[in-house]
């Protein structure tokens, strides 16, 4: 995560066209009920350690070029695949518009990799994958937790009937007798 930091973090020279360490790749579509997901890869040129997959919808995608755009402030910022309000879940069209973000992300990424915007939006989805990763780590086989849970009933069990035991050898010949551990 701190690699990452730092990378997101570069300071370009006026003289560098550009800290081009990262590539974005389209990899597929699904479709669910009501709307197309993509699955995006970011991926670092520099360290392949440093890559996270993600989903995003075409309408989010759009709204994230319409904030680098403002940031931007150029007439040479490169054009967002165009919305299409008919046939946009055709299997043809979907992997067109595809091939078309991914183009367009990486020439972002290439020509535009200082934009503050575009930092932010790396950083947390970078963020939201670690945590995912966390929240993922596989829990312990429910057959290793069930035989502890064994485990911890037949030790109380024993516990139970250890005590039972000295209570009963505390009576002697009807007299008690008080036992300190």
């Amino acid at each position: 995560m701190n690699k990452l930091i730092y990378y997101i973090n570069i300071k370009m020279d006026k003289n560098e066209k550009s800290n081009n360490f990262l590539k974005c790749r389209f990899t597929k579509w699904n479709k669910t009920d009501d709307h197309i997901e993509y699955i995006i890869k970011i991926i670092s040129t520099k360290d392949d350690n440093i890559n996270v997959d993600f989903s995003s919808r075409y309408s989010i995608l759009r709204d994230l070029h319409d904030i680098l755009r403002k940031e931007a402030n150029t007439s040479k910022y490169p054009k967002f695949p165009p919305k299409k309000y008919f046939g946009n879940t055709d299997e043809k069209f979907l992997n067109q518009r595809m091939a078309a973000l991914d183009h367009y992300f990486n020439q972002v990424f290439e020509e535009f990799s200082n934009l503050k915007e575009l930092k932010k939006w790396i950083e947390d989805k970078f963020t939201k994958f670690a945590k995912k990763q966390v929240k993922e780590v596989p829990k312990e086989d429910k057959s290793i937790q069930k035989t502890k849970q064994d485990d911890n009933k037949n030790q109380k069990k024993i516990n139970e009937d250890k005590i039972a035991s000295v209570e009963k050898s505390t009576r002697v010949n009807g007299n008690k007798f008080q036992l300190k551990y």
